[in-house]
Protein backbone atom coordinates (compact mmCIF):
# COMPACT_ATOMS: atom_id res chain seq x y z
CA UNK A 1 0.00 0.00 0.00
CA UNK A 2 2.99 2.29 0.43
CA UNK A 3 3.18 2.31 -3.38
CA UNK A 4 -0.37 3.64 -3.63
CA UNK A 5 -0.80 6.50 -1.13
CA UNK A 6 -3.83 7.89 -2.97
CA UNK A 7 -5.62 4.55 -2.63
CA UNK A 8 -4.86 4.39 1.09
CA UNK A 9 -5.98 7.98 1.58
CA UNK A 10 -9.26 7.34 -0.24
CA UNK A 11 -10.04 4.20 1.77
CA UNK A 12 -9.34 6.04 5.02
CA UNK A 13 -11.51 8.95 3.91
CA UNK A 14 -14.42 6.64 3.03
CA UNK A 15 -14.62 5.52 6.68
CA UNK A 16 -15.87 2.05 5.83
CA UNK A 17 -16.69 -0.32 8.67
CA UNK A 18 -16.04 -4.06 8.76
CA UNK A 19 -19.78 -4.64 9.20
CA UNK A 20 -20.52 -2.62 6.09
CA UNK A 21 -18.11 -4.65 3.94
CA UNK A 22 -19.38 -7.90 5.44
CA UNK A 23 -22.93 -6.90 4.53
CA UNK A 24 -21.85 -6.29 0.92
CA UNK A 25 -20.20 -9.71 0.88
CA UNK A 26 -23.36 -11.41 2.13
CA UNK A 27 -25.40 -9.83 -0.65
CA UNK A 28 -22.93 -10.92 -3.32
CA UNK A 29 -22.67 -14.43 -1.82
CA UNK A 30 -26.44 -14.81 -2.18
CA UNK A 31 -26.18 -13.54 -5.75
CA UNK A 32 -23.53 -16.18 -6.52
CA UNK A 33 -25.91 -18.90 -5.35
CA UNK A 34 -28.79 -17.40 -7.32
CA UNK A 35 -26.88 -17.02 -10.59
CA UNK A 36 -25.19 -20.41 -10.48
CA UNK A 37 -28.58 -22.08 -9.99
CA UNK A 38 -29.33 -21.38 -13.66
CA UNK A 39 -26.36 -23.44 -14.86
CA UNK A 40 -26.49 -27.20 -15.51
CA UNK A 41 -24.98 -29.27 -12.70
CA UNK A 42 -22.08 -30.45 -14.87
CA UNK A 43 -21.00 -26.93 -15.89
CA UNK A 44 -17.36 -26.13 -15.09
CA UNK A 45 -18.19 -22.86 -13.35
CA UNK A 46 -20.95 -24.20 -11.11
CA UNK A 47 -19.37 -24.33 -7.63
CA UNK A 48 -15.90 -23.94 -9.22
CA UNK A 49 -16.19 -20.16 -9.58
CA UNK A 50 -17.50 -19.62 -6.06
CA UNK A 51 -14.66 -21.79 -4.75
CA UNK A 52 -12.17 -19.68 -6.73
CA UNK A 53 -13.70 -16.50 -5.29
CA UNK A 54 -13.38 -17.82 -1.74
CA UNK A 55 -9.81 -18.99 -2.38
CA UNK A 56 -8.76 -15.56 -3.70
CA UNK A 57 -10.54 -13.87 -0.79
CA UNK A 58 -8.64 -15.98 1.73
CA UNK A 59 -5.34 -15.29 -0.05
CA UNK A 60 -5.74 -11.57 0.69
CA UNK A 61 -5.98 -12.23 4.42
CA UNK A 62 -3.00 -14.59 4.34
CA UNK A 63 -0.85 -12.11 2.40
CA UNK A 64 -2.00 -8.93 4.13
CA UNK A 65 1.43 -8.35 5.70
CA UNK A 66 3.21 -8.78 2.37
CA UNK A 67 0.74 -6.41 0.74
CA UNK A 68 0.92 -3.92 3.62
CA UNK A 69 -2.82 -3.95 4.37
CA UNK A 70 -4.54 -3.05 7.62
CA UNK A 71 -7.84 -4.53 8.82
CA UNK A 72 -10.35 -2.52 6.76
CA UNK A 73 -8.06 -2.52 3.71
CA UNK A 74 -7.72 -6.31 3.91
CA UNK A 75 -11.49 -6.78 4.14
CA UNK A 76 -12.14 -4.38 1.26
CA UNK A 77 -9.60 -6.07 -1.02
CA UNK A 78 -10.89 -9.49 0.03
CA UNK A 79 -14.37 -8.35 -0.99
CA UNK A 80 -12.98 -7.18 -4.33
CA UNK A 81 -11.43 -10.62 -4.91
CA UNK A 82 -14.59 -12.39 -3.78
CA UNK A 83 -16.73 -10.43 -6.24
CA UNK A 84 -14.55 -10.15 -9.32
CA UNK A 85 -15.72 -13.25 -11.22
CA UNK A 86 -19.44 -13.25 -10.51
CA UNK A 87 -20.03 -12.09 -14.08
CA UNK A 88 -18.85 -15.51 -15.28
CA UNK A 89 -22.35 -16.80 -14.58
CA UNK A 90 -23.87 -14.14 -16.81
CA UNK A 91 -21.35 -15.03 -19.51
CA UNK A 92 -22.10 -18.75 -19.08
CA UNK A 93 -25.83 -18.22 -19.53
CA UNK A 94 -25.17 -16.35 -22.77
CA UNK A 95 -23.06 -19.27 -24.01
CA UNK A 96 -25.71 -21.78 -22.95
CA UNK A 97 -28.25 -19.76 -24.96
CA UNK A 98 -25.79 -19.48 -27.88
CA UNK A 99 -25.82 -15.70 -27.65
CA UNK A 100 -22.82 -13.62 -28.81
CA UNK A 101 -20.39 -12.28 -26.22
CA UNK A 102 -20.60 -8.46 -26.39
CA UNK A 103 -17.74 -7.88 -23.91
CA UNK A 104 -15.39 -9.67 -21.44
CA UNK A 105 -16.90 -11.08 -18.25
CA UNK A 106 -15.35 -8.33 -16.13
CA UNK A 107 -17.99 -5.93 -17.38
CA UNK A 108 -20.70 -8.45 -16.42
CA UNK A 109 -19.22 -8.64 -12.91
CA UNK A 110 -19.27 -4.85 -12.59
CA UNK A 111 -22.87 -4.75 -13.80
CA UNK A 112 -23.91 -7.35 -11.20
CA UNK A 113 -22.29 -5.29 -8.43
CA UNK A 114 -24.04 -2.15 -9.65
CA UNK A 115 -27.39 -3.90 -9.63
CA UNK A 116 -26.89 -5.40 -6.16
CA UNK A 117 -25.08 -2.62 -4.32
CA UNK A 118 -25.43 0.72 -6.10
CA UNK A 119 -28.19 1.86 -3.74
CA UNK A 120 -25.73 1.53 -0.81
CA UNK A 121 -23.34 4.00 -2.45
CA UNK A 122 -23.84 7.78 -2.52
CA UNK A 123 -24.33 9.34 -5.94
CA UNK A 124 -21.90 12.04 -7.07
CA UNK A 125 -24.63 14.64 -7.29
CA UNK A 126 -25.49 14.07 -3.63
CA UNK A 127 -22.07 14.81 -2.20
CA UNK A 128 -19.14 17.09 -2.81
CA UNK A 129 -16.79 16.32 0.06
CA UNK A 130 -16.16 14.22 3.14
CA UNK A 131 -16.65 10.50 3.64
CA UNK A 132 -19.60 10.25 1.22
CA UNK A 133 -17.59 11.71 -1.61
CA UNK A 134 -14.70 9.35 -0.81
CA UNK A 135 -17.10 6.39 -0.87
CA UNK A 136 -18.41 7.43 -4.26
CA UNK A 137 -14.88 7.75 -5.68
CA UNK A 138 -13.76 4.45 -4.14
CA UNK A 139 -16.83 2.60 -5.45
CA UNK A 140 -16.24 4.01 -8.93
CA UNK A 141 -12.61 2.84 -8.79
CA UNK A 142 -13.63 -0.64 -7.58
CA UNK A 143 -16.09 -1.04 -10.44
CA UNK A 144 -13.45 0.10 -12.93
CA UNK A 145 -10.94 -2.40 -11.58
CA UNK A 146 -13.45 -5.27 -11.69
CA UNK A 147 -14.62 -4.36 -15.18
CA UNK A 148 -11.07 -4.40 -16.55
CA UNK A 149 -9.67 -7.35 -14.58
CA UNK A 150 -10.47 -9.71 -17.47
CA UNK A 151 -8.75 -7.61 -20.14
CA UNK A 152 -5.98 -9.43 -21.96
CA UNK A 153 -3.41 -7.05 -20.48
CA UNK A 154 -3.35 -4.67 -17.54
CA UNK A 155 -5.42 -1.62 -18.53
CA UNK A 156 -3.74 1.72 -19.03
CA UNK A 157 -4.50 4.82 -17.01
CA UNK A 158 -6.23 6.26 -20.08
CA UNK A 159 -8.49 3.19 -20.39
CA UNK A 160 -9.51 3.76 -16.77
CA UNK A 161 -10.42 7.38 -17.39
CA UNK A 162 -7.33 8.73 -15.63
CA UNK A 163 -8.37 7.14 -12.31
CA UNK A 164 -5.09 6.27 -10.55
CA UNK A 165 -6.95 4.50 -7.72
CA UNK A 166 -8.78 2.26 -10.21
CA UNK A 167 -5.43 1.46 -11.84
CA UNK A 168 -3.90 0.48 -8.50
CA UNK A 169 -6.90 -1.71 -7.65
CA UNK A 170 -6.90 -3.29 -11.12
CA UNK A 171 -3.22 -4.18 -10.82
CA UNK A 172 -3.67 -5.84 -7.44
CA UNK A 173 -6.86 -7.62 -8.51
CA UNK A 174 -5.30 -9.00 -11.69
CA UNK A 175 -2.15 -10.15 -9.89
CA UNK A 176 -4.03 -11.92 -7.13
CA UNK A 177 -6.44 -13.48 -9.62
CA UNK A 178 -3.55 -14.88 -11.69
CA UNK A 179 -1.76 -16.06 -8.57
CA UNK A 180 -4.90 -17.77 -7.29
CA UNK A 181 -5.28 -19.71 -10.52
CA UNK A 182 -1.60 -20.55 -10.90
CA UNK A 183 -1.04 -21.70 -7.32
CA UNK A 184 -4.46 -23.19 -6.72
CA UNK A 185 -5.29 -24.71 -10.10
CA UNK A 186 -2.22 -25.54 -12.18
CA UNK A 187 -1.90 -29.14 -10.97
CA UNK A 188 -5.55 -29.92 -11.63
CA UNK A 189 -5.38 -28.09 -14.93
CA UNK A 190 -2.73 -30.46 -16.29
CA UNK A 191 -3.36 -33.77 -14.50
CA UNK A 192 -7.13 -34.12 -14.00
CA UNK A 193 -8.51 -35.55 -17.25
CA UNK A 194 -12.14 -34.86 -16.38
CA UNK A 195 -11.27 -31.26 -15.52
CA UNK A 196 -9.43 -30.88 -18.83
CA UNK A 197 -12.52 -31.99 -20.73
CA UNK A 198 -14.65 -29.51 -18.79
CA UNK A 199 -12.19 -26.74 -19.66
CA UNK A 200 -12.40 -27.62 -23.34
CA UNK A 201 -16.18 -27.99 -23.30
CA UNK A 202 -16.67 -24.66 -21.52
CA UNK A 203 -14.18 -22.46 -23.36
CA UNK A 204 -14.36 -23.72 -26.94
CA UNK A 205 -18.08 -24.27 -27.48
CA UNK A 206 -18.28 -22.15 -30.64
CA UNK A 207 -14.97 -23.30 -32.14
CA UNK A 208 -15.78 -27.00 -31.76
CA UNK A 209 -18.94 -26.62 -33.82
CA UNK A 210 -16.78 -26.18 -36.93
CA UNK A 211 -13.73 -28.14 -35.71
CA UNK A 212 -14.59 -30.94 -33.23
CA UNK A 213 -10.89 -31.30 -32.31
CA UNK A 214 -10.41 -27.65 -31.32
CA UNK A 215 -8.83 -27.52 -27.87
CA UNK A 216 -7.90 -31.22 -27.71
CA UNK A 217 -4.43 -32.38 -26.67
CA UNK A 218 -2.33 -32.63 -29.86
CA UNK A 219 1.21 -32.86 -28.50
CA UNK A 220 1.90 -29.53 -30.22
CA UNK A 221 1.34 -25.79 -29.81
CA UNK A 222 -1.38 -25.04 -32.35
CA UNK A 223 -1.25 -22.56 -33.97
CA UNK A 224 2.51 -22.25 -33.91
CA UNK A 225 2.25 -18.47 -34.29
CA UNK A 226 1.50 -18.27 -30.55
CA UNK A 227 5.10 -19.26 -29.87
CA UNK A 228 6.51 -16.06 -31.34
CA UNK A 229 4.17 -14.03 -29.12
CA UNK A 230 5.26 -16.06 -26.09
CA UNK A 231 8.94 -15.53 -27.00
CA UNK A 232 8.27 -11.78 -26.94
CA UNK A 233 6.78 -12.17 -23.44
CA UNK A 234 3.30 -11.28 -24.57
CA UNK A 235 0.08 -12.60 -23.11
CA UNK A 236 -1.91 -14.86 -25.45
CA UNK A 237 -5.57 -14.88 -26.46
CA UNK A 238 -7.12 -18.12 -25.26
CA UNK A 239 -9.78 -18.31 -28.04
CA UNK A 240 -6.90 -18.69 -30.52
CA UNK A 241 -5.57 -21.80 -28.76
CA UNK A 242 -6.42 -24.76 -31.01
CA UNK A 243 -4.67 -27.34 -28.82
CA UNK A 244 -4.80 -27.89 -25.09
CA UNK A 245 -1.03 -27.48 -25.01
CA UNK A 246 -1.49 -23.98 -26.49
CA UNK A 247 -4.13 -23.31 -23.85
CA UNK A 248 -1.61 -24.32 -21.17
CA UNK A 249 0.95 -22.00 -22.77
CA UNK A 250 -1.41 -19.01 -22.53
CA UNK A 251 -1.92 -19.92 -18.86
CA UNK A 252 1.87 -19.86 -18.38
CA UNK A 253 2.13 -16.53 -20.24
CA UNK A 254 0.20 -14.86 -17.42
CA UNK A 255 3.54 -14.43 -15.62
CA UNK A 256 4.44 -11.72 -18.16
CA UNK A 257 1.67 -9.40 -16.94
CA UNK A 258 2.18 -9.12 -13.18
CA UNK A 259 2.24 -5.61 -11.72
CA UNK A 260 3.54 -6.33 -8.22
CA UNK A 261 7.03 -7.81 -8.06
CA UNK A 262 6.45 -9.38 -4.64
CA UNK A 263 3.35 -11.25 -5.81
CA UNK A 264 5.12 -12.42 -8.97
CA UNK A 265 8.12 -13.71 -7.03
CA UNK A 266 5.87 -15.54 -4.57
CA UNK A 267 3.87 -17.08 -7.43
CA UNK A 268 7.04 -18.30 -9.15
CA UNK A 269 8.39 -19.80 -5.93
CA UNK A 270 5.18 -21.67 -5.20
CA UNK A 271 5.56 -23.72 -8.36
CA UNK A 272 2.46 -23.21 -10.49
CA UNK A 273 4.44 -22.07 -13.55
CA UNK A 274 6.81 -25.04 -13.09
CA UNK A 275 3.84 -27.40 -13.04
CA UNK A 276 2.71 -26.02 -16.39
CA UNK A 277 6.24 -26.26 -17.76
CA UNK A 278 6.47 -29.92 -16.71
CA UNK A 279 3.21 -30.66 -18.52
CA UNK A 280 4.44 -28.95 -21.69
CA UNK A 281 7.69 -30.90 -21.46
CA UNK A 282 5.81 -34.20 -21.29
CA UNK A 283 3.56 -33.23 -24.19
CA UNK A 284 6.10 -31.69 -26.56
CA UNK A 285 9.46 -33.39 -25.96
CA UNK A 286 8.98 -36.32 -28.36
CA UNK A 287 7.09 -34.75 -31.26
CA UNK A 288 7.92 -31.04 -31.09
CA UNK A 289 11.29 -30.55 -29.35
CA UNK A 290 11.92 -27.23 -31.12
CA UNK A 291 8.69 -25.78 -29.75
CA UNK A 292 9.66 -26.98 -26.30
CA UNK A 293 13.14 -25.48 -26.55
CA UNK A 294 11.75 -22.06 -27.46
CA UNK A 295 9.41 -22.15 -24.45
CA UNK A 296 12.25 -23.26 -22.14
CA UNK A 297 14.59 -20.55 -23.42
CA UNK A 298 11.94 -17.86 -22.94
CA UNK A 299 11.11 -19.00 -19.41
CA UNK A 300 14.81 -19.29 -18.50
CA UNK A 301 15.46 -15.76 -19.79
CA UNK A 302 12.47 -14.40 -17.88
CA UNK A 303 13.57 -16.08 -14.63
CA UNK A 304 17.14 -14.84 -15.12
CA UNK A 305 15.85 -11.28 -15.38
CA UNK A 306 13.58 -11.81 -12.37
CA UNK A 307 16.15 -13.39 -10.06
CA UNK A 308 19.31 -11.99 -11.61
CA UNK A 309 20.02 -9.58 -8.77
CA UNK A 310 19.67 -12.42 -6.26
CA UNK A 311 21.53 -15.25 -7.95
Amino acid sequence: MERNPQLRHLIAGAQLSLDMIDNWRGIIFDEYLFLESFLPDDHLWKKNKLAHAQHCEQEIFELSDLLGLDGVESCLFAFLMFSHDIGRFVEARRKENQEPAPWPHGKDSANVLRRCLDHYIPKESHTQRGEWHCRFLLWRAMLGAIEHHSDRQTPTLKELGGDVVALALAGLLRDMDKRGNLTGGAERFVSDQAFKQLQIKTHFVTERKTDPTWGDEKRAIVPESLLSQFAQRQTLKWPECQSYEAYALQFLAWIFDFNNQDILELTMREGGPRTLMSYLTDQLAADNPQQLQLIRDTLFSFEADLWGDVC
